[in-house]
């Protein structure tokens, strides 16, 4: 399913901001404020209405969101671990 307009807006400024974080010397622990603060209904709609393939693009194109979902990958990944362990 293709994003919507507002969707690639939030997609844009959060590779804007993400970027800003990394080029002023922040890192994970800012970063996850970001997502802290994006991860409602927006950030969620995003990943639900992209398939693997779209969100690959996506990340191709916007380094910062690449980045900002690498993170969330990392602590699903942690979180999953966790659980079963």
């Amino acid at each position: 399913m293709a994003l919507n307009d507002n969707q690639r807006e939030l997609i844009t400024q959060l590779d804007l901001q993400v970027n800003k974080i990394l080029s002023t010397g922040g890192g994970d622990e800012e970063l996850l404020m970001l997502l802290a603060e994006v991860m409602d209904d927006d950030l969620k709609s995003i990943l639900a209405s992209s398939n693997n393939e779209e969100l690959d693009e996506y990340c191709e194109e916007y380094q910062g969101f690449y980045h900002l979902m690498k993170l969330l990958e990392q602590m699903a990944l942690f979180t999953s671990r966790r659980k079963s362990s």
